[in-house]
């Protein structure tokens, strides 16, 4: 069968044989190449012929098809709409058209579109069918591909957290994905499909980020409608409930389905994250102010190797050198920049292990220099890491603050407490130091030494309570203090003792030795002021009560010594021996021998001895040799030192001293000899039996002026008796009176100092005791304290008198020396007079004092203190000589540039003749009796208010009478201007 020869054949008329073959001819080339398969059935429905492509569609080749039926390409399922589609053909209805489903000889399977035609006979008879299949797998693979990825798209961009709405040209909302629907709280409805832009802003009241209304035009759909490509444009929009919602709109435009430009727009909802960026903001300026406030200094810096600064505040930058402080920035300066090399090498490292490690570092102290200043400043600083998300260091932060000062005065501290804890060792008193329970904390060495125990004594450290019954502590008069009235205890309990008024005790020390203390001390308070211990300073008094004691003993006899020196008619032995019992009272020797050494020759005539029994007395008297010569047996040099006025101590127990006799067993002596115009009359020797003593400075001086005062009375014996003519007498008397009043000025001075000691002492006991009898604690032993307390107030009476009798005394041998010092100055003698007058009306309660004075000031010039003097003077005569009921009067008046002070008694009186003897030196009225207050005196008073008043160039005077009282009074000459201020306290000699 030749090839197609099934194929129809058509040849139009006309056609000549040889262009019918060329026609057959390119039908055939047509065949071939054709891009579809076909298939020609008969009407059987089997396989007649198919051209190449269906070779290459089916699989099969032209020989396996032939003959084959069609469901050979097709699914069973199809066959049916084969079998139309033959019927179709062969009942000549035209063409059919549609899309079957081939099966290829692998077994695969494709999509084909399928047009079939009848095949024609000659005679247009339908014989069979012409099918031709398109393959369209590839493209309904396509297809579907497109579909998938479409609905991908689409519920990707429906499960965005962003919102996507598409517009149309006219603005109205197309289709938006659930996002979009969530954020605005409306899905897209029929109505919002068609709903047009100007409502929609109306109803969302669409806003700009600063609150400006939007316009359709400038809404993010207006602005991608009108061509513009837009990202990150801030809105707010207002939710179905009312709520401001923040958005962020990216936007473009787009074709829409009628070919107009509609819009993209992508929107997401940044309100959280707003209220994130409002909150950190407001974080941020809290931090910020907290920075700016802080005191510390604080700064952040970059984590680069470098350690810029990216921020700090005020005070950072005043710790930073004063180079930067004058720019008032370091923004982006480096770090090692504000320190010299060696400390900014140090800060360096300190950043490098901060930003290798991760660990904040705090360093307590830092000693840095800063340029330009090359003193090196004390820091306390801290740096902290901060990190981003992924964990790395990206800054630093620094707190820092200056401590300098605190350093140096920890330092300086330090330094101070060392210097302290020398003093406390240095002291010459002791101090101790007690914790609240009276348990000793520390005590220096001078207070161990007056105790006589070590600090780590087990007895130290139990509480004060527990020490009250192992020992024992008695006052001044000798009675035991009771618990309460322990010095401790009273600091402890609150009071302050002051060193002024310090509490006198006695204790016994192991070995029986008797110690007297004065203790003055303070509580130590905490923070809170509760008493956390106390601090006691104890002085050792006994060696000055001694001699307190002594002094006091030996005034009387020093004062009736003087008398006698100055009387006449006493027999030389007896005042002698008067002498030597005054200077054992004085210097608290054992024995004091007096010896008178007379003529060219130098013979010495014993005179007097005390301290020996009466049996060794009169031994000793045996013992004297006579026409015993000085310097008989003694060394020359000796005897050139006691020529020249030294006192000389010898050790009887060392050459050649040891080998004289000695049966009294005396150690050591003090030989002082006594002067005379340059030559020697006498000696004066004391020891302390068979004691040795070592003789103070103030002993020996004491013992010169005895010695001087003992030739004086030896001298002016002679002088009396006649042994010198009448000028040798004049002459000897003169210089008898000049050496005398030089012993006043000594005895005087040496012994202002114990009185003042003594009253000082004698006024804090009196206080204290006094401040026992008003507690009612004590009520048990109040019966003996009081007695106490009435003797105290007469020796305190006591000691004033002896004190003012010294200050008479060192005031009249200042006179007779031409020494008393005046320092005048411009003053109201009114106001003097005042002030006299209460001072001494304070002393003396019970008495009256009338007082009368002009109203205007007296203007003098005039040494207050001694104008003082002289009125207290004439008040205390006064007072002395006249009853207690009687009053005193003082009348000052003022006229013609003189004043006067008038002071009236109404005492016994003056006798005409006594009135001007009164002045003299040492005189006393006789027969006139003391009526009040102490009789003891020595006449010298009024004789030095004479010289005080004279010296200022006024006069004194006496008016009185036998039994009519007497007036004292002094006249001044007046300035003529007042002193610049009025009422100035007058102040009075420390009595």
């Amino acid at each position: 069968m030749p090839r197609f020869s099934h194929r129809p054949q058509h040849v139009p008329a006309g056609t000549t044989a040889a262009s019918a073959s060329s026609l057959a001819e390119a039908r055939a080339q047509a065949w071939a190449v054709n891009h579809d398969a076909i298939v020609i059935t008969n009407a059987a429905g089997f396989i007649v012929d198919w051209n190449p492509t269906a070779e290459a569609l089916f699989g099969y080749t032209r020989d396996e098809a032939l003959g084959q039926p069609t469901a050979l390409i097709h699914l069973s399922a199809e066959v049916a709409t084969i079998s139309q589609m033959n019927t179709a053909g062969l009942a000549q209805r035209g063409q059919w058209h549609g899309t079957l489903t081939i099966v290829r000889k692998d077994g695969t399977r494709g999509v084909c579109e399928v047009t079939v035609q009848p095949w024609r006979d000659a005679t247009g008879r339908a014989i069979g069918t012409i099918a031709c299949y398109h393959d369209i797998s590839t493209w309904q693979t396509a297809l579907a591909q497109v579909e998938a990825e479409r609905q991908r798209l689409a519920a990707l961009v429906d499960v965005l957290p962003a919102g996507i709405a598409l517009y149309d040209a006219q603005g109205r909302l197309v289709q938006q994905n659930s996002a979009a629907a969530r954020i605005t709280g409306r899905a897209a409805t029929t109505e919002t499909e068609t709903e047009a832009a100007e409502s929609r802003m109306e109803r969302y009241a669409m806003r700009a980020a600063d609150g400006t209304p939007l316009t359709p035009a400038s809404a993010p759909s207006g602005r991608a409608r009108a061509g513009a490509t837009f990202t990150d444009f801030a809105l707010v929009v207002t939710d179905p409930d009312g709520h401001p919602v923040d958005l962020l709109a990216s936007g473009a435009p787009v074709p829409d389905a009628a070919g107009g430009q509609g819009a993209v727009v992508v929107f997401q909802d940044v309100t959280a994250l707003r209220a994130l960026e409002r909150e950190a903001d407001a974080q941020r300026r809290f931090a910020d102010a907290i920075i700016a406030s802080t005191p510390f200094g604080i700064a952040v810096f970059d984590a680069s190797n470098e350690f810029r600064c990216l921020r700090h505040n005020t005070p950072f930058l005043q710790l930073v050198g004063a180079d930067f402080q004058a720019h008032g920035t370091i923004i982006g300066v480096p770090l090692a920049d504000f320190f010299d090399q060696t400390t900014g090498a140090q800060v360096c490292a300190v950043f490098a292990q901060v930003r290798t490690t991760g660990e904040p570092v705090f360093i307590h102290e830092f000693p840095a220099v800063l340029v330009p200043d090359p003193v090196p400043r004390w820091y306390r600083w801290s740096l902290t890491p901060l990190r981003d998300t992924a964990g790395t260091v990206t800054t630093l932060i620094c707190c820092a603050v200056e401590i300098t000062e605190i350093v140096r005065g920890r330092e300086a501290e330090r330094a101070e407490s060392a210097q302290l804890a020398g003093v406390f060792t240095a002291m010459t008193e002791g101090v101790v130091v007690y914790d609240a329970q009276g348990r000793l904390l520390r005590a220096n060495p001078v207070a161990q030494r007056i105790f006589g125990w070590a600090v780590a004594e087990p007895y130290l450290a139990q509480p004060l309570p527990a020490r009250h019954a192992q020992f024992t502590l008695y006052d001044a008069a000798g009675q035991a203090l009771d618990a309460m009235a322990w010095p401790v205890q009273r600091i402890l309990a609150g009071d302050v003792i002051a060193s002024t008024e310090g509490q006198d005790v006695r204790f016994q020390r192991a070995n029986g030795q008797w110690v007297h203390l004065n203790i003055s001390g303070a509580p130590l308070r905490d923070e809170h002021g509760a008493i956390s211990g106390a601090v006691v300073l104890y002085r050792d008094v006994t060696e000055r009560r001694a001699l307190s004691r002594r002094t006091h003993q030996s005034l009387e006899a020093l004062l009736r010594m003087a008398q006698a020196a100055v009387a006449t008619g006493a027999d030389t032995r007896a005042i002698a021996r008067e002498l030597a019992q005054v200077t054992c009272d004085v210097l608290g020797c054992r024995r004091v021998g007096v010896s008178s050494i007379e003529g060219a020759e130098q013979f010495i005539h014993p005179l007097a001895i005390v301290g020996l029994s009466p049996t060794e007395e009169k031994e000793w008297w045996a013992m004297q040799p006579a026409n015993a010569r000085l310097g008989d047996g003694t060394d020359a040099a000796l005897v050139a030192r006691l020529a020249a006025g030294e006192a000389v101590v010898l050790d009887m127990t060392v050459p050649p001293y040891n080998q004289a006799p000695n049966p009294f067993g005396v150690t050591t002596v003090l030989a002082a000899p006594m002067i005379l115009a340059g030559r020697i009359v006498g000696i004066l020797s004391l020891d302390h039996a068979g004691e040795r003593h070592e003789f103070t400075r103030q002993e020996l001086a004491l013992a010169r002026g005895v010695a001087d005062l003992a030739a004086l009375v030896i001298e002016r014996e002679r002088l009396i008796v006649g042994r010198a003519s009448a000028d040798a007498t004049v002459l000897a008397l003169r210089e008898a009176n000049r050496r005398m009043d030089e012993f006043l000025g000594i005895a005087s001075h040496e012994l202002r100092t114990p009185l003042t000691s003594m009253k000082m002492q004698t006024s804090i006991a009196r206080r204290r005791l006094a401040e026992l009898l008003g507690d009612a604690r004590l009520a048990p032993v109040q019966g003996r304290v009081a007695p106490l307390v009435e003797m105290l107030d007469r020796s305190v009476a006591a000691i004033d008198r002896l004190n003012r009798l010294v200050e008479d005394l060192l005031d009249t041998a200042s006179v007779q020396a031409g020494a008393l010092r005046f320092k005048p100055t411009a003053n109201d003698l009114a106001d003097v007079v005042r002030e006299a007058v209460r001072e001494l009306q304070s002393l003396v309660p019970p008495r009256r004092i009338t007082l009368d004075l002009p109203a205007a000031p007296i203007p003098v010039t005039a040494d207050l203190v001694r104008l003082g003097q002289v009125v207290t003077n004439f008040l205390t005569n006064a007072l002395k000589y006249s009853e207690v009921d009687r009053p005193v009067t003082v009348h000052v008046t003022h006229a013609a540039g003189s004043a006067r002070v008038a002071v009236t008694d109404q005492g016994p009186g003056l006798p005409p003749e006594e009135q001007t003897r009164v002045w003299e030196r040492f005189y006393r009225a006789p027969d006139i009796n003391v009526v009040s207050g102490s009789g003891v005196g020595l006449g010298l008073g009024l004789h030095i208010c004479k010289t005080i008043i004279e010296h200022h160039g006024g006069t004194v005077g006496i008016t009185s009478a036998p039994g009519h009282g007497a007036t004292f009074w002094f006249t001044l000459p007046t300035t003529a201007t007042a002193p610049s201020s009025a009422g100035v306290a007058v102040p009075h000699r420390d009595d």
